[in-house]
């Protein structure tokens, strides 16, 4: 904020043009705010006899039912791979296991109603939920990338709950999400 307060002073004080100009360049790159979150909590892993990925995705467990009251929620361990602190490795988190689903949660103190762009990353498939609306479903096997999917949601202002299920088919599993809005 005190970065973006002396550009503004510098775009506006009587200086070089091309001053003006390269402060008016960085804060409009800078008005498109970016960032991953983080913070999460874990529920999981949830299971059904002779039931795939794919099937897992559609079936609600106790984080889906009653607004999660019944399910046992624990810290989500931050990333550890400092080239990747974004990502959330739920194979390691959850000690790893083939055809199952995990769910992430995640609440976040918004300053206003603001319509917000969410790009998700996942490995398997993934739901995502914002204050009880479904947002964003794809039920998929694929590997982690980031960004791969994008949806849009309105935060309101204060408290937002962020509702995430990641399915795991085999091999690595994890996600990652990143808000981008307009300030």
């Amino acid at each position: 904020r005190h970065i973006k307060d002396g550009l503004e002073k510098i775009a506006a004080a009587e200086v070089v043009d091309s001053t003006k100009q390269q402060a008016r360049q960085i804060l409009q790159k800078i008005s498109k705010v970016k960032f991953y979150v983080t913070d999460w909590e874990v529920s999981g892993p949830y299971v059904r006899k002779d039931k795939n990925y794919a099937a897992l995705f559609d079936i609600p467990f106790a984080p889906e039912i009653d607004g999660g009251k019944n399910a046992k929620w624990r810290k989500m361990p931050v990333g550890t791979d400092p080239a990747q602190p974004w990502y959330l490795d739920l194979l390691k988190a959850l000690d790893g296991g083939d055809q199952r689903v995990a769910y992430l949660r995640t609440k976040l103190d918004w300053p206003t109603d603001q319509k917000v762009t969410l790009k998700i990353g996942s490995d398997d498939g993934v739901k995502l939920w914002v204050n009880g609306k479904l947002v964003h479903a794809n039920n998929v096997a694929r590997p982690f990338t980031l960004d791969q999917d994008t949806a849009t949601a309105n935060f309101k202002k204060g408290e937002n709950t962020i509702l995430m299920k990641v399915t795991q088919n085999n091999l690595p599993w994890g996600a990652s999400l990143r808000i981008e809005h307009e300030q």
